[in-house]
C-alpha cells in the first residue's frame, strides 16, 4: 500500500514538474516520499551514456534539471529504457556510488540479477523512460516491439509467437568464411539449400520466472570436404547473426527491456590427431523446439533454477549424412552443421538462451547423427561467475 501511495505521489510530482518550465522545473528534488518512485517519462534526454556498470546523466537539459541529486540516487536501482546510441539495449542496475562533475552525474553501478528484478519494490527504482510520443524509438536498432506484442500469457490474452524476420541463412556466406582454421587444413563447404522458419516466445510470471522458447522448421542440404592433418577443433566459421528484436517484458513491478537475437555457426573437430580425407553429403528436413524457465527459488542454488518451459523439447523429421566412397580416416571427425542459438539479453545483460546443434560424426565405422537441444543462462543473470547450460533433449534420427 505504501509503495502504491509513493507511486501516486511520484506521478503527481512528475506532472507538476513537467508542467512548470519555471522555478519548480529547475529545482532538484531530494529523496522524499513523493520522489521515492519517480518516473522520468522524458528521461532519455538526460542520458549521456549508460552501461550496466557506468551511467552518465546530465544534471540539466536546457532549463530543466534532472529530478534526482547525488544523495538521492545512492542505493537506488536505475531502469533505463533503450536510448539509441546511448543505451541501445537499456540498463537495469543498482547504484553503488555517484560522483558529481560540473554538469553531470557519473554513476558506478552493477547489473541487477533476475532474483533482484523479481523481488525489488517499486519505491527502490528510478525509472528513466523514453518519451513514447517522440521519435526516439524510431532510431533504435533492429525491430521494436511494444509490451502488447511480447506479453505475459498469464494476462489472459492470446499469444502469437515472435517471428525472427530477417534471420536469413540462404546466402551462407559466413558459414564458409572461417573465423578460425588450423594451418595445413583444407575445408570446403558447399551449401545447396538452407531454410529456417523460427518462432520464439519470451515471458515472465511470478510463478514461472523468466521463460525463453524457440521452435523452427529447418531444411538443409550441403557437402563438406575436409583434408589434412586434423586435431582438436580445426575449423570454426564466422557467426551469422540475425537482427535483434527489441521489446519489453514485465519482470517484477516494471517493464524491462529484452532483446532477442538468433545466431548460427559451423564448427568441426577431430577426436585425435591424424591425417584424413573426408567428404560428407548432408541433408535435413526437421522440426524442433524447446523452452526453458529461469525461476529464482529461495534456499536453492542458482544452478538449479533452470527448468524446462511450456514448449516441450522435441525434434522430428529426417537427417542424413552420407560419407564419400573415397573418404579415409585416422580418427573420428565431428561437425556441427550448423549450431543455431536464440539469445535473450535482459537490460544489456546476457540472459537465457536455447540452442540446437546438429552433430555429424564420421569415422571408420560409419556416420552417426544426433541433434541435442541445449538451454542455458548467462552468469550475470544468476549472480554467479559462470553460466549454466543443460541438455534438454537429444534426437538421434
Amino acid at each position: 500500500m505504501l509503495a502504491r501511495s509513493s507511486l501516486l505521489l511520484a506521478s503527481l510530482s512528475l506532472a507538476l514538474f513537467a508542467g512548470s518550465a519555471g522555478c519548480a522545473a529547475e529545482t532538484e528534488l531530494d529523496e522524499s516520499a513523493a520522489a521515492a518512485a519517480f518516473t522520468v517519462e522524458n528521461g532519455d534526454r538526460f542520458v549521456i551514456s549508460a552501461s550496466p556498470e557506468r551511467i552518465v546523466l546530465a544534471k540539466k537539459v536546457g532549463d530543466v534539471a534532472f529530478p534526482f541529486n547525488e544523495r538521492s540516487l545512492r542505493g537506488k536501482a536505475i531502469l533505463i529504457h533503450p536510448v539509441a546510441r546511448k543505451a541501445d539495449e537499456g540498463v537495469y542496475a543498482r547504484v553503488l556510488d555517484v560522483t558529481t562533475g560540473s554538469n553531470r552525474y557519473v554513476v558506478d553501478a552493477r547489473p541487477l540479477t533476475l532474483e533482484e528484478m523479481t523481488s525489488i519494490t517499486e519505491d527502490e527504482i528510478v525509472r528513466i523512460y523514453i518519451d513514447r510520443k517522440s521519435g526516439s524509438k524510431k532510431t533504435a536498432p533492429g525491430a521494436v516491439l511494444s509490451p502488447s506484442t511480447i506479453r505475459p500469457l498469464g494476462a489472459g490474452t492470446s499469444f502469437n509467437a515472435l517471428s525472427f524476420s530477417g534471420f536469413d541463412l540462404s546466402s551462407g556466406v559466413k558459414f564458409n568464411t572461417p573465423s578460425f582454421i588450423r594451418p595445413g587444413i583444407t575445408f570446403e563447404h558447399t551449401i545447396e539449400d538452407v531454410q529456417l522458419t523460427p518462432d520464439a516466445l519470451v515471458d515472465w510470471s511470478w510463478e514461472g520466472g523468466l521463460e525463453l522458447g524457440f521452435q523452427a522448421d529447418f531444411a538443409w542440404k550441403s557437402k563438406v570436404e575436409i583434408g589434412g592433418r586434423l586435431s582438436g577443433e580445426f575449423f570454426r566459421s564466422q557467426t551469422l547473426e540475425g537482427p535483434p528484436v527489441h521489446g519489453f517484458v514485465p519482470i517484477g513491478p516494471v517493464p524491462v527491456p529484452v532483446s532477442l537475437q538468433g545466431k548460427a555457426y559451423i564448427a568441426c573437430s577431430a577426436a585425435a590427431e591424424g591425417p584424413a580425407n573426408v567428404t560428407v553429403d548432408i541433408e535435413a528436413n526437421a522440426h524442433l523446439g524447446a523452452s526453458l524457465r529461469v525461476a529464482p527459488e529461495r534456499g536453492v542454488a542458482p544452478t538449479e533454477w533452470v527448468h524446462e518451459g511450456r514448449w516441450p523439447a522435441s525434434a522430428s523429421g529426417s537427417f542424413s549424412a552420407t560419407p564419400g566412397i573415397e573418404s579415409t580416416f585416422s580418427a573420428s571427425v565431428s561437425c556441427l552443421v550448423p549450431r543455431f542459438e536464440v539469445h535473450a539479453t535482459v537490460a544489456g545483460i546476457a540472459g537465457p538462451y536455447v540452442a540446437t546443434a546438429p552433430k555429424i560424426t564420421t569415422d571408420e565405422e560409419g556416420t552417426r547423427v544426433e541433434m541435442p537441444i541445449i538451454a542455458g543462462v548467462g552468469a550475470g543473470m544468476l549472480g554467479l561467475n559462470t553460466g549454466v547450460e543443460v541438455e534438454l533433449y537429444k534426437w538421434k534420427p
